[in-house]
């Protein structure tokens, strides 16, 4: 993938996870024109015994564990900052409309096939967008 503007900050913004979140490492990842996959290895710490990722339809707002200083990097905390970075930095250069769909896919890997299974998912996905460039819902104008 070549990536225009909105696809260089994209990149800036997931880059930057790691850096600024302490615990959380990047695995492969790949931005293409209208969606992208990455995988985060969120290392646990003696405190936390679970891995929280997007919570239930209707359990917004009153999950505690989303408050808890112990899960500043729970799934949806770095999903949230990472979107709400890209979405500002976007915003500021006149493209008002850009906007990302409300959830996010999430799957807990958990074996060592499964990884190497999403990683070549993620890494030939760019092959897969030769079938779907022409559907015009599929493209962002730059």
């Amino acid at each position: 993938m070549i990536l225009n503007q909105l696809g260089k900050i994209v990149d800036e913004e997931w880059r930057k996870i790691a850096v600024i979140r302490s615990g959380v490492a990047l695995d492969s990842y790949i931005i293409m024109p209208n969606h992208s996959h990455g995988m985060l290895i969120v290392k646990q710490s003696a405190e936390l015994k679970t891995v929280e990722t997007h919570l239930p339809a209707g359990r917004q707002g009153r999950d505690a564990s989303l408050r808890n200083p112990v899960c500043v990097n729970s799934l949806s905390n770095i999903i949230r900052g990472f979107k709400g970075a890209v979405t500002k930095r976007i915003h500021q250069l006149g493209y008002l409309e850009f906007k990302w769909q409300a959830r996010f896919y999430d799957h807990i890997i958990r074996t060592e096939q499964d990884l190497i299974r999403i990683r070549e998912y993620i890494n030939l996905n760019p092959l897969k967008w030769d079938i779907e460039k022409n559907n015009p819902e599929n493209l962002f104008e730059d």
